[in-house]
């Protein structure tokens, strides 16, 4: 008797997961990211954050009625200025940085109604370097230029990997709106003794189409 409860669970339980699966959605999206880089030597500090833009889409794929599993593929603009001080020299590395980010998130929804939903979303993200610009000044005299990712000192490297959390709310009409913040955890230093990390804040703007 237990056997066949056992078998009337899964066959149920394998019902309902084909029918979430015919309501799979597709996620596009904008938006603006506030980033920066976090530095571990203490005379270097962020002198302020760099605004960049990020868009891409995501799929929901549901595993219960209100829990979903959120692959997605997203341009991510990110940087930062670093500010040193040496001898009286004061030294800025303004950094222009291009991912390919692909995250999964596992998100939760909370209806509210006739008003929509609420949703919270975790996950974990890698991002591959694709181009980048680093420019170093000299009391604010630009003294030179190179691309961002490489093996050299100066440079960085092009893998990054973290995690990202975030809320949001969604209209009943589908199109919604989010915040995020993403936080490294690869060491993009080429230097073994020190710690560079992406940290950056996202608001976006989606529409849920389909599900």
């Amino acid at each position: 008797m237990l056997n066949k409860h056992i078998v009337l669970f899964f066959i149920i339980y394998l019902s309902q997961s084909f029918v979430y699966a015919q309501k799979v959605s597709l996620n596009p999206e904008v938006g603006i990211n506030l980033s920066s880089l976090h530095h571990s030597d203490s005379y270097q500090d962020i002198k302020n954050n760099t605004i960049g833009v990020k868009a891409g889409l995501a799929l929901n794929i549901p595993i219960t009625k209100r829990i979903f599993i959120q692959p997605g593929v997203y341009f991510d603009m990110r940087g930062a200025r670093i500010q040193e001080e040496f001898n009286g020299l004061v030294q800025e590395n303004d950094y222009t940085l291009n991912y390919l980010q692909i995250p999964i998130h596992l998100q939760t929804e909370l209806p509210i109604g006739v008003l929509g939903e609420l949703f919270v979303h975790v996950g974990p993200y890698v991002g591959w370097g694709i181009n980048g610009r680093k420019e170093v000044s000299i009391n604010n005299i630009k003294e030179k230029a190179m691309d961002a990712f490489g093996d050299d000192e100066e440079q960085l490297k092009n893998i990054d990997f973290g995690l990202n959390i975030g809320a949001g709310y969604r209209t009943p009409f589908g199109i919604y709106a989010r915040v995020q913040y993403g936080y490294g955890m690869g060491n993009l230093s080429n230097i073994s003794s020190e710690s560079i990390q992406n940290r950056v804040w996202n608001i976006g703007l989606g529409w849920t189409i389909g599900g």
